[in-house]
Order: structure tokens, then sequence, then C-alpha cells
């Protein structure tokens, strides 16, 4: 089981944080979560934490979480 971390919004409504990408866009805020997705890879370039690269012929790369 994945535990999710949840949130109280109100008159006791629970709203769970979506978990992987298609959760999150597909859930109502969808258009919100695309919005901070970018602004993360915005992030993520003008900080230079990474840079995205080509993998070399006959590797395959691994997915993540």
């Amino acid at each position: 089981m994945v535990m999710q971390e949840m949130f109280l919004y109100g008159e006791g409504d629970l709203v769970f944080d979506p978990t992987t990408y298609e959760e999150g866009i597909s859930n109502i805020d969808s258009k919100r979560w695309l919005e901070a997705m970018q602004e993360e890879m915005e992030s993520m370039y003008s900080n230079q934490v990474w840079t995205l690269v080509d993998p070399p012929d006959g590797i395959v790369p691994i997915s993540c979480k």
C-alpha cells in the first residue's frame, strides 16, 4: 500500500496529494500541477542542478518513482 500525504481543507474535506504524473494531470487541479511541475523544471535548469543528455547507444534508462 502506498502512503499518500493528506491535507485537510475546511469542512472536513480530505484531499490526497497525487503520487504519480498520471494522478496529477487527471486531477481537478491539473492546471496547477502542470504549472508547479514547469516551475520545478525551470528552477532545476536555472540552478544548473542537472543537464539532460541522450543515453549512449544500446543503453535503456531505468525509470524512477
